[in-house]
């Protein structure tokens, strides 16, 4: 299919640098999650979808006559631990008609970027919406399929070129949970079912015409992608993908992970936990992970306790690259004085996202000497996305804390340490001083531990440390850990 994209005066619309700019987000060389591209230091999102405020309104809706109202819903987010928000951009609200674009609505997205810049908030920009079919226009929904692509590629064109050399951008999110069909739909039948008065789904053919679905996904892609990168090589690229796109028995959106990933630079998933079933959450989100950096784009404790989503987000590090949650404009002080369940169980998701958002900042700094540091050489020794530190020691090693933070009684503490023998001659230790100058000793040996201080386990050759409450009351600047390898 040859690509027409829209031709105009972007005089207007030209990106504009701004002072204190965010650092441009990249894939990690990795390629197991993002860092920054300059510096190399990880990145970890973290934050909320804001497709709608509390009354069910798209952000089109109102950003143009209550523009106040976003800029204190971003402010909260922001306050709440968020570093990303993923905003849903509905395909009416720019794109007038087949080639021409919305001016307004463009010049308020530039306005939205600035906004987040200022505060330090990345975007993942989703576009393509048609989420209130009432909008939906009629021109659209008449066009062929080769037709309905080529708009897609216009806004995208149009939406990238508004953005480019705009770091704040995490990425572009093609489309919300699209969908390849089996066989042939009913003419103009391009939504799935409502959710909640919405369609967040949406099918990108109506006819497979005897093409593998997967095949048909990837050319969607491929077209949509090359009117991105005629205007922008810089910023990510990715496609919000449902739970039921992996290639097994039953229903499936045809868009298979191993058959899509090497056309995006990372694969985004929406998970939604079920009661009893964290398992089978994991083991799902494990099938994703096909190379490329996972992104889990969705996520709520919409069908199961809290407790059980806390122990999925936990087990689901070692997969997923970032979270993103949802956030509705409400505040907080009005959950608190709702009576409501929707608002109890917003309230209660936003206060455990505030305490979990912690994890994402180091605790305490550690100052290393010997033979001793990050795993990674290279890299930092607190990895956020696992919220532990990752370190290594060998031969005569000795690292100290330098700084703690605060609250560091209600953190995770978690020490995962590579390169200490099985034999407990010489292990790691703990040194505390007292006051009179003295040394207080704790070992940290898998066997015989403390275990009112600390839970000690390992696995695979690595001790892995958490500090229990009692063990975080040790922790202060000044106590030093050492390791001695008599055997070397």
């Amino acid at each position: 299919m040859k690509a027409h994209f829209v031709i105009l005066v972007w005089i207007w619309l030209v990106p504009i640098a701004l002072c204190g700019e965010l650092p441009l987000i990249a894939v990690s060389p990795d390629g197991s999650g993002f860092v920054e591209k300059r510096t190399g230091r990880p990145f970890v999102p973290w934050g909320f979808n804001y497709d709608h405020d509390s009354r069910g309104r798209l952000i089109e809706d109102y950003w143009l006559d209550e523009w106040p109202l976003i800029e204190s819903h971003f402010r909260e987010m922001k306050q709440l631990g968020a570093n990303t928000v993923r905003i849903h951009l509905q395909l009416a609200r720019f794109m007038d008609n087949p080639s021409e674009l919305n001016r307004k609505n463009l010049t308020q997205l530039q306005k939205l970027l600035a906004l987040a810049e200022s505060i330090g908030l990345y975007l993942n920009i989703t576009g393509l919406g048609c989420y209130h079919k009432a909008d939906v226009p009629s021109w659209y929904d008449d066009l062929p399929e080769n037709g309905r692509w080529q708009v897609q590629a216009n806004f995208w064109h149009a939406v990238a070129n508004c953005c480019r050399n705009r770091p704040v951008v995490l990425c572009y999110d093609l489309m919300n949970e699209p969908v390849v069909p089996y066989g042939k739909r009913q003419p103009k039948d391009w939504l799935g079912p409502a959710f909640a008065n919405k369609h967040f789904v949406q099918l990108v053919s109506l006819d497979q015409s005897g093409r593998p679905r997967h095949e048909i996904a990837r050319s969607w892609i491929r077209h949509l992608v090359r009117a991105i990168r005629s205007v922008d090589q810089d910023h990510l690229i990715t496609v919000g993908l449902v739970d039921w796109s992996l290639d097994v028995p039953g229903m499936t959106s045809g868009f298979i992970p191993e058959k899509i990933a090497s056309e995006l630079d990372f694969l985004s998933v929406h998970v939604y936990p079920k009661k009893g079933q964290i398992k089978d959450a994991l083991t799902t989100l494990r099938r994703f992970c096909v190379g490329k950096p996972v992104l889990i784009e969705e996520t709520f404790p919409l069908n199961c306790p809290l407790a059980e989503f806390a122990d999925f987000i936990r087990q689901s590090r070692e997969l997923a690259a970032g979270w993103l949650g949802f956030y509705w404009g409400k505040p907080m002080e009005q959950l608190r004085a709702s009576k409501t369940i929707a608002d109890a169980m917003m309230l209660q998701w936003l206060e455990y996202f505030e305490t979990t958002s912690k994890g994402l900042s180091a605790p305490l700094e550690l100052e290393f000497k010997g033979r001793c540091g990050p795993l990674q050489p290279e890299g930092q020794p607190y990895d956020a996305r696992r919220q532990m530190f990752r370190l290594r020691v060998e031969d005569i090693s000795r690292f100290t804390i330098t700084s703690v933070v605060p609250d560091i009684k209600d953190r995770g503490i978690i020490l995962q340490i590579s390169g200490m023998l099985e034999d407990a001659e010489g292990p790691l230790t703990m040194f505390v001083p007292d006051r009179d100058g003295q040394n207080r000793e704790y070992r940290l040996h898998h066997v015989g531990y403390d275990q009112e201080l600390f839970q000690i386990r390992r696995e695979g050759g690595v001790a892995t440390i958490e500090f229990l409450r009692k063990g975080r009351e040790l922790l202060k600047p000044g106590v030093w850990f050492q390791y001695i390898d008599f055997y070397r």
